[in-house]
C-alpha cells in the first residue's frame, strides 16, 4: 500500500541522485518522462527520442553530431 501511495504522490528521484555524473539535461528528460501530469509529458515516442537525441552531449535535433559533414 505504500509503495501504491508513493508512485502516485511522490516525483521521483532524478537519476543523477544516484550517479552523480549524469548530465542535467538526461536528468531533465526522465523526469519529464515520469511526469504525473500527461500533459507535462513527451506527447510521443518520436517527441521523446528527438529530446534524448537532443540531449546527448554535441548531438543536434537530428542525432548528428555537430560537425559532422
Amino acid at each position: 500500500m505504500e509503495l501504491t501511495f508513493q508512485h502516485v504522490h511522490h516525483a521521483p528521484e532524478p537519476p543523477s541522485k544516484f550517479r552523480e555524473h549524469i548530465d542535467p539535461r538526461l536528468d531533465y528528460m526522465v523526469l519529464r518522462a515520469l511526469a504525473k501530469a500527461r500533459a507535462a509529458r513527451n506527447q510521443s515516442a518520436e517527441q521523446f527520442r528527438l529530446a534524448l537525441l537532443t540531449a546527448r552531449p554535441g548531438q543536434n535535433s537530428s542525432g548528428v553530431a555537430f560537425g559532422a559533414a
